[in-house]
This record gives C-alpha cells, structure tokens and sequence, in this order.
C-alpha cells in the first residue's frame, strides 16, 4: 500500500520540479488611478485602469467614470526616458463597483493594444511613470502607474510542497483513524 503514494508523492514532486524549470514570467502588470487636480489641492476621482507589458507591446484597460466619460481622451504614458502615446479606440458604456459596501458608478470602458520601448518598459519597473488623460476640452486626468508584484517561482514551488505534504498528512491520518 505504501508503494502507490510513494510513487504518486515522487511523480508530483517531479511535476513540480518540471513546472519551475519550464515555467516563464508573463507580463508585467501596471495598474493606476485618475484623477483631475484643481487648484487649491482639490482632485475629482476620474477613474481607473490596467495594462500589461513587455518591452515591446502590451494591452490596456481604461475605465473613465461619470462626469468625464462624455469626453474625447488622448492617452499618454509619460516616463523619464519618454512618452507612450496610443489610440483609446471607441469606448462601451459600463457600470463600476466603487467603494466598500458596492455603490456604483456609471462610466466608459475602453480596451486595446499599446506599443511600448525597452527603456519607458525599465522605468515604469522601476516606479517612474505618470499615466494622463487629456480631452479636447483641457480636462486632464493623472494618475502614478504602479506595478502588480507577480508572486515568485520559489512562492509557488513551496505552496506547492505545502500542499503536497497536507494532502500526505491527511492521508496517514485516514488511514490511521480507519485502524
């Protein structure tokens, strides 16, 4: 009896093993909130987004709240080494959850692809990037970019063990309480 866990504790292990070796990063998650700034250090809440990248391209989500999603917005990702500009596109009207207990807020969403550079890629790792949106009418709304931390290989090689060796446990346990 002991033979078969032995071998499917062995076979996870390698599986596990496998998973690390071969595994490779995704793109990095940057997420931002907008706001407008208005004189006298007063800011309205404009909305919110995401985007993922690697050096090259990436894809974005902007979500624009009531009253500015009537707006025309032109995006810009502002670094030290530059500015990523690209096309919003046409957005689809949405409702937002906002707050703790599940208000809403009406708005505009728009989602898409973006053209990105090794070096604005570097700085917005490094927590160097202002995301703006800026209308027609000279409504602009800023927000700092902020990287989503990916949890590491190592995280998820020992949550893996961890698991492994409850599921382990709980089976000696069975079989324990069954004599």
């Amino acid at each position: 009896m002991k033979t078969p866990k032995l071998k499917c504790t062995v076979f996870a292990l390698a599986f596990l093993i496998c998973t690390v070796c071969t595994s490779r990063a995704q793109s990095v998650l940057f997420t931002f909130d907008l706001a407008e700034q208005e004189p006298g250090g007063v800011s309205f809440y404009g909305g919110f987004g995401s985007f993922t990248m690697d050096a090259s391209t990436g894809q974005f989500q902007v979500n624009v709240v009531f009253p500015y999603d009537g707006d025309s917005f032109t995006p810009l990702i502002t670094t030290p080494s530059g500015t990523l500009s690209f096309l919003l596109g046409s957005g689809t009207p949405a409702t937002f959850p906002f707050g703790p207990i599940g208000d809403f807020m009406s708005g505009v969403s728009y989602a898409g692809s973006l053209q990105s550079s090794s070096a604005a890629y570097s700085d917005l790792l490094s927590g160097l990037g202002q995301f703006q949106l800026t209308s027609d009418s000279g409504v602009q709304l800023t927000g700092a970019i902020e990287a989503v931390p990916e949890p590491s290989v190592a995280v998820l090689f020992v949550g893996g063990l961890m698991s492994l060796f409850w599921r382990r446990n709980r089976i000696v346990w069975q079989e324990k309480t069954r004599a």
